[in-house]
């Protein structure tokens, strides 16, 4: 059964947070009583606002996905499944948790709560515990009661004699339950659609004296929020360390012996951790802020303190699928470390140092003065699509201060490595004193390697080439049924670190003018923050990337769960477009502040890569033909065949991120040309984009008043971005192959710009931009565009007799080849349009190499 594979309680923490979705998104408003029993002083607290209805026209990404109705569909198939599968194991534990676990967590997850824990004093003769719960069950309280009274009767069964007693508190009635000696006092009941839990004896008088008297939150958690705020929160919790630290003190010689362990930690210098999870305008946000008592000492204190710069991000390329960066000196936080060891836990530390001079004195190699010390201190770890797929590309660049005592370091382990591999056990017919030069790391070892070796050679794994001037290194260890080959490199500025050689030949091959992750005005945004660690992911692309593996996973686990008794189909998991056409870049950024460290988190994708888990083969369409002309020559591809693709689909792709992004700031898309007073049109919108492609300093050079052909603007003709630039048309003429359709049904109206809301046709099916035949480009400052007239077809495509394929930009991002051909002209122009309500896209969309 499934719980062999998870058991009750496991699959219990997994619905309890939404399997990796945070409770109540949306949120429902705040619940004015259960934040007034929230205690004075607590230890613990956590609250959930509860589960509205998600608004399908919100502005907020991650609410319009949870209102997919095929999300919606899984949910609701998903929570089926467990409910069927939860007592088909049998046995005692799988009957609890059917019949009362379940029923509880359902309504945890949908209804408002507040938990706390305000007192834990454990003596060796019992305990002293303050807790309670409160939980709006509204409609489900009556269910929620009867089914209490049925848990309360079996637990009674199992309690030493003595009978459920009744306590009026208020407006509430509570059940008193028999304890055994030294144990709190446990009582629960309803003050009307409210369920009050309470542990300890005075727990449920205070519950209820805050909420009859409707006081509102407690200082503390206003603090949280004044410190946290988040315009619609969802979840609250705190931590209150300071005071955890005081009772395990109040304890005496139970906790004695951790004291000088949490000291040395830096546990004792925190206040409290307090975290408020919630919905921000457009995305769904994290804050947590570690509150300390000065400056942070033991663990905390490694956090580095020192903000990244745009040109820290200078290695991230701007279309990496995710990427890390932190401000990190290796040597000085490798002495802390030591140093916080030896606090903690003196032998330990000694035990380390003595190990390090043994591997010293055997590899000749100073871990701190010869592999931390030269390496600088900005450490940034990316996958870029240009460079690899999800992890083939993955590459990690350190700055380097000492590159000579680098390299020489390098040597080093080069030379170890070399003799160990040159290694062979048993008897080699070969003259012991002959000499075979080993060449693969350049000059033979100045001891040599004796002729037994020679057998080895052919399967030693270290290789070495020239490249870009520069030596790469790598471990060709695929003969050991590894498919990895690690390697790497040293430049003047910089240790490069990749899985495959491929991605250190890409990083070198990068022209020091592509634009940089920083480059992304979203990002330039966050720098703002002064973030000493951030990471970032690019959502959208990364769903793109993981659909196929899950498409031909799914069939397989979900066969195999089936076979364990959770009956799920595969049809009841989303599409791939249900959730990609909501998801926008996420990104974590870490620094510290006047008293602690913050930890700010945006995610459009609730769950993150959990939610990716939810991605499912797209729907098979059938392709519907039709024979009605040539929708390629509307847009001026010649009939002869059709653009040979040289990166066109890359530069399409930046330039739908650079379309987000520019919504993203602006709350609409570019307009296909600014206006003068007089409303003649002056300059491209693709001029326009130029900052969020990177290119501000080109931006700032136009005369944004001036029209495109004026003495000024002309001269900046020829510095066409390799954007633009496309196969076919050469640089020097100033002209692109990519434009935008402008008409009334078009995305780009002649006279404003778009909201991606007004796409009513979906994101997914609705062309943003496209790439038009060579002979049909334009300069690209031009304020000259395809245009498009859905009543006027057949003028348009005057003078051309074939259907030819082109790849056009989709307003979701994704970049895809149209056929006429295959498609029939009805379907394609259907996406031309963004609100004609067409229903003919029953075709699959070949998949983009």
């Amino acid at each position: 059964m499934a719980y062999v594979l998870f058991g009750p309680m496991e699959l219990l923490v997994l619905m309890l947070s939404g399997g990796g979705l945070p409770l109540g998104v949306p949120p429902l408003p705040e619940d004015k009583l259960i934040v007034s029993a929230a205690p004075e002083e607590c230890l613990f607290y956590m609250s959930s606002y509860g589960t509205a209805d998600a608004d399908p026209a919100s502005k907020n990404a991650a609410e319009r996905l949870l209102a997919e109705p095929e999300v919606q569909h899984f949910l609701t198939t998903l929570w089926k499944a467990v409910g069927q599968t939860a007592g088909q194991s049998g046995g005692r534990d799988a009957e609890m948790f059917a019949k009362f676990v379940l029923p509880l967590a359902e309504t945890a997850l949908t209804r408002p709560f507040g938990v706390h824990v305000t007192k834990v004093n454990i003596t060796p003769f019992g305990g002293d515990v303050e807790a309670g719960l409160v939980l709006n069950a509204g409609d489900k309280a009556e269910p929620l009661r009867e089914t209490l009274m049925q848990l309360e009767t079996m637990l009674l069964a199992e309690l030493p004699g003595g009978a459920v007693s009744e306590n009026a508190i208020g407006k509430a009635k509570m059940r008193v339950l028999p304890m055994p000696p030294g144990a709190p006092q446990v009582q629960w009941g309803f003050r009307g659609e409210y369920l009050i839990i309470a542990v300890g004896a005075d727990s449920a008088n205070k519950m209820l004296e805050g909420m009859d008297s409707a006081r509102g939150p407690p200082a503390w958690l206003k603090d949280v929020h004044k410190r946290l705020p988040v315009a619609r929160p969802s979840t609250v919790q705190y931590i209150n360390v300071e005071g955890a630290l005081a009772a395990m003190a109040a304890a005496g010689p139970i906790f004695g012996e951790a004291a000088g362990p949490l000291e040395a930690l830096g546990v004792t210098k925190i206040k409290h951790v307090a975290s408020v999870t919630g919905l921000a305008e457009t995305d769904m946000v994290t804050l947590t802020q570690i509150v300390t008592d000065g400056e942070p000492a033991g663990v905390l204190a490694l956090f580095p303190d020192k903000p990244l710069t745009a040109t820290d991000l200078a290695p991230i390329p701007a279309d990496a699928t995710w990427a890390f960066a932190m401000k990190m000196d290796a040597g000085k936080t490798w002495q802390q470390l030591v140093q916080m060891l030896g606090a903690a836990e003196p032998r330990a530390r000694e035990e380390l140092e003595e190990g390090l001079r043994n591997a010293e004195r055997e590899l000749n190699v100073s871990v701190v003065r010869d592999v931390l010390a030269p390496l600088g201190d900005v450490w940034c770890v990316y996958n870029s699509p240009s460079d690899g797929l999800l992890f083939t590309g993955a590459t990690a660049v350190v700055k380097v201060r000492d590159r000579k005592r680098l390299e020489e370091t390098n040597q080093k382990l080069l030379e170890l490595l070399a003799r160990e591999f040159a290694a062979v056990e048993g008897p080699i017919p070969l003259p012991a004193g002959d000499v075979v030069p080993f060449n693969n790391f350049g000059p033979q070892l100045p001891q040599g390697i004796p002729a037994r070796a020679a057998q080895r050679q052919q399967v030693n794994p270290l290789r070495q080439f020239s490249f870009k001037e520069h030596t790469v290194y790598y471990c060709d260890i695929g003969s050991e049924g590894a498919p990895l080959a690690p390697s790497w490199c040293i430049t003047d500025d910089a240790l490069v670190i990749a899985l495959y050689p491929q991605a250190v030949k890409a990083y070198l091959s990068r022209d020091p003018k592509r634009p940089s992750l920083a480059s992304l005005p979203a990002v330039a945004e966050q720098l703002k923050r002064s973030p000493a660690i951030y990471s970032y992911c690019n959502t959208q692309e990364l769903v793109g990337l993981v659909y196929p593996v899950v498409t031909a996973a799914a069939p397989v686990m979900l066969s195999q769960l089936r076979r364990e008794g959770f009956d799920m189909e595969l049809s009841a998991l989303p599409s791939q477009g249900a959730i990609q056409k909501h998801a926008k870049p996420s990104w974590t950024a870490c620094r510290r502040v006047a008293d602690g460290i913050m930890l700010e988190c945006h995610q459009s994708v609730p769950g993150g890569g959990v939610v990716a888990g939810l991605i499912a083969p797209a729907a098979m369409f059938v392709a519907k033909r039709s024979r009605h002309g040539d929708v390629a020559a509307m847009i001026g591809i010649p009939a002869a065949a059709a653009p040979e693709d040289k990166g066109e689909g890359a530069n399409l792709k930046e330039i739908g991120l650079a379309m987000h992004t520019y919504h993203d700031a602006r709350g609409q898309l570019p307009e296909p040309a600014s206006l003068d007073k007089n409303n003649k049109a002056l300059l491209s919108w693709r001029v326009h984009l130029l900052p969020y492609l990177g290119e501000e300093e080109l931006y700032r050079q136009f005369k944004l008043n001036e029209p495109w052909d004026s003495d000024h603007n002309k001269k900046l003709v020829a510095k066409i971005p390799k954007v633009f630039q496309c196969g076919g048309v050469k640089a020097e003429e100033g002209k692109t192959r990519i434009l935008v359709p402008v008409g009334s049904a078009a995305i780009f109206a002649s006279d404003r710009g778009t909201k991606l809301s007004d796409i009513t046709d979906g994101t997914s099916r609705t062309i943003m931009a496209l790439l038009v035949a060579p002979e049909a480009a334009v300069v690209w400052t031009r304020p000259d565009d395809w245009k498009f007239d859905v009543d006027d077809q057949r003028t348009s495509m005057a003078g051309y007799k074939e259907q030819t394929k082109f790849k056009a930009l989709f307003a979701d991002g994704s970049v895809k080849t149209i056929d006429p051909s295959q498609q029939g002209i009805d379907f394609v122009k259907a996406l031309f349009t963004r609100s004609g309500s067409e229903n003919q896209f029953n075709y699959e969309f070949p998949q983009e190499r």
